[in-house]
């Protein structure tokens, strides 16, 4: 089930680039500028940065 903190949509909007992961609600990944393939248990913000900008892919 997905979680939608009312602060991260507009955390995301500001952000400059803005990740959501996998889990992440309908609203939640349509203001993202990505989407992750893995969710928070598979962490998800670890792989994307890994992919993302450690390995620049």
């Amino acid at each position: 089930m997905p979680i939608l903190l009312e602060n991260d949509i507009s955390l995301l909007e500001k952000a400059g680039w803005g990740v959501c992961l996998k889990n992440g609600s309908d609203e939640t990944k349509a203001v993202a500028n990505a989407v992750t393939d893995y969710n928070v248990a598979m962490d998800g913000v670890g792989r994307y940065l890994d992919d993302h900008w450690f390995r620049g892919r």
